[in-house]
C-alpha cells in the first residue's frame, strides 16, 4: 500500500536517505536519481518493499527513482548504522 514518509536524514556525500512514514517506521533507501531530495520533503511509496521504485516527491511535485536497502527500523538503528561517520582504517 502506498504512504508518505517525511525525509528526517541524508547523508552530504552518498546518496543514502531516512524517511519516517506515517506509521512511525523509518524507512532508508538510495537515492537513484538527478531530482533534488531534500530533508523535510514528503515522499509517497511503497516503504516497506525492499526493491527499486518511483516514489513522488509530494513537495517538489516530481517522480523520484529510488532503492529501498531497509524499513521499519528505529532512528537510533538507521542513525549508528547508515548516517554516523566512519573511523578511518589503521595504518599497518
Amino acid at each position: 500500500m502506498k504512504t508518505t514518509a517525511k525525509v528526517i536524514r541524508a547523508c552530504e556525500n552518498a546518496s543514502l536517505i531516512a524517511a519516517k512514514t506515517t506509521s512511525g517506521d523509518i524507512t532508508v533507501f538510495e537515492w537513484c536519481g538527478s531530482e533534488p531530495i531534500r530533508l523535510g520533503d514528503v515522499l509517497s511509496g511503497h516503504w516497506t518493499e525492499l526493491d527499486s521504485q518511483v516514489v513522488y516527491n509530494e513537495t517538489r511535485g516530481q517522480n523520484v527513482n529510488v532503492f529501498i536497502h531497509d524499513y521499519c527500523c528505529e532512528l537510533d538503528d538507521v542513525q549508528q548504522r547508515y548516517f554516523s561517520p566512519q573511523l578511518p582504517e589503521p595504518r599497518v
